[in-house]
């Protein structure tokens, strides 16, 4: 997600919390092959949720810049159901091969080879 590398107003904690997980997949990838357990890391993009809506309100009333981000995306056709995005992350985690699984698997870039793991 951008707000990782780019710092914005409003975005400290998410963006913090983002970093540390990022870091924590750098590291488990390096630990654990050795032990044959297999590490991932799912970037879903934005998902429609009640909750993103709610943050977005907030933040738009403080006028904080990030919402455009939303804007953007709601425009685009970025952003995917709960049930779009759950079904991208059940395919990665129970169809996607060993060879293959330890990766990061972002939608934008792996959306197709998803959908035919699991039949669509």
């Amino acid at each position: 997600t951008s707000v990782v590398y780019q710092s914005q107003v409003g975005t400290a904690t998410y963006g913090i919390t983002k970093m540390a997980f990022h870091k924590l997949y750098e590291q488990l990838l390096v630990e654990c092959p050795p032990h044959n357990v297999g590490i991932c890391n799912i970037l879903p993009g934005m998902v429609d949720t009640e909750g993103v809506w709610d943050h977005y309100e907030k933040a738009k009333k403080l006028n904080l810049e990030h919402t455009k981000y939303f804007d953007i995306g709601k425009q685009n056709g970025d952003m995917i159901s709960p049930a779009q995005c759950a079904k991208f992350i059940r395919g990665i985690l129970m169809e996607a091969p060993n060879d293959e699984y330890s990766k990061q698997w972002s939608r934008k870039s792996h959306w197709d080879e998803v959908m035919k793991l699991i039949g669509e």
